[in-house]
């Protein structure tokens, strides 16, 4: 993990990410000129998890055969916690996110904790965590692109191929035997 000394350092950091990473946060520089650093730490954790949601999302379509309309009902009713969600993607990648990427975002996450519930952190602490962010999403997106050819911080167009899906019950089952919620609305 780096350490961010300064707001140049931090958009040096920013900068030295890979592209797609860097278009995937495509506010963050403008973030933290015009605003206090609390706002770009609320934007890439907001992102990070889009991105999250997304691995798991395309994950269950692509390498699961998931039928889309279940997988988008069980999903907007999942609740996870950051433990939860770890053990989600390791039953859909069948592969875990290596213990080095999630110390990444933990105290990050401690961070951002502090933030939303009124806290004030140091400025270097938040920096440091915008930073821990952008360096977990970048190796979550590395991961998944590596364990299921797709990155979801990327375009996501075309990312599961032609396989045709399960039908709806059957994918309601195979959900269900992968630890998520059976309780759905299938449309």
């Amino acid at each position: 993990m780096v350490t961010i000394k300064s707001i140049p350092g931090l958009k040096h950091h920013y900068n030295a990410l890979p592209q797609g990473i860097r278009n995937y946060f495509p506010c963050v520089l403008g973030l933290i000129d015009a605003f206090p650093l609390e706002v770009g730490l609320s934007y890439v954790f907001s992102r990070t998890e889009l991105a999250q949601n997304d691995a798991i999302y395309c994950g269950l379509l692509k390498l699961h055969r998931a039928h889309r309309e279940v997988v988008e009902s069980v999903l907007l009713k999942q609740r996870s916690t950051r433990a939860e969600y770890r053990k989600f993607f390791a039953t859909v990648f069948n592969s875990s996110i290596p213990d080095s990427t999630v110390a990444t975002i933990q105290k990050a996450e401690g961070i951002r904790d502090r933030v939303m519930h009124g806290k004030t952190p140091p400025p270097s602490e938040i920096r440091n965590a915008v930073a821990q962010v952008l360096e977990y999403t970048r190796d979550l997106d590395a991961l998944v692109q590596q364990l299921a050819g797709f990155h979801p911080c990327g375009d996501l167009r075309g990312f599961k191929g032609a396989a045709a899906p399960l039908d709806k019950s059957t994918t309601g089952w195979v959900l269900k035997g992968m630890g998520f919620s059976r309780e759905y609305v299938v449309p």
